[in-house]
């Protein structure tokens, strides 16, 4: 994915898109556009833990 693709499905999410919409609009599977949004909704917060990891 290209970062102009990964700009793309953050605009049309910051606009409230739903998932399905901006996965048609970017010819992506659905899971593809929702593990992008939920892997970088997070900008700034540091890596993400797994639940599994030690803390």
């Amino acid at each position: 994915m290209t970062l102009e693709d990964r700009e793309e499905i953050a605009i049309r999410h910051g606009r409230g898109e739903g998932v399905h919409q901006i996965a048609r609009a970017a010819s992506r599977k659905p899971s593809v556009v929702s593990r992008e949004i939920r892997r970088n909704d997070r900008v700034g917060l540091g890596p993400r833990k797994s639940k599994w990891s030690p803390v």
